[in-house]
């Protein structure tokens, strides 16, 4: 049974919040202990929170927010990435 934001119990789909956080500097990369510490205090700050894990990528990466997605903006002008330029699977 899950609960909804107004408080009823049922069982019935929810959306996920996602919580992302991404280094400035694309060079550092958190090590094992540190990743593991911090999923260890994320779920004490959220004990209802499902699927908190850590992700380390090879490569530079567009991470998505997943559907709804309407910009993507530069971080240094300003400037916006046409949407159109993104893979399909990224477009809501």
């Amino acid at each position: 049974m899950r609960r909804d934001p107004i408080g009823r119990t049922g069982n019935f789909a929810l959306s996920d919040d996602v919580l992302s956080l991404i280094p400035v500097d694309q060079e550092y990369v958190p090590g094992a202990e540190a990743r593991a510490k911090a999923v260890v205090l994320l779920q004490e700050l959220l004990p209802d929170g499902e699927m908190c894990e850590t992700k380390v990528y090879d490569e530079l990466r567009f991470i998505d927010q997943g559907a709804n997605c309407e910009a993507v903006l530069c971080p240094s002008c300003g400037g916006r990435l046409k949407i159109d330029y993104l893979p399909t699977m990224t477009r809501g």
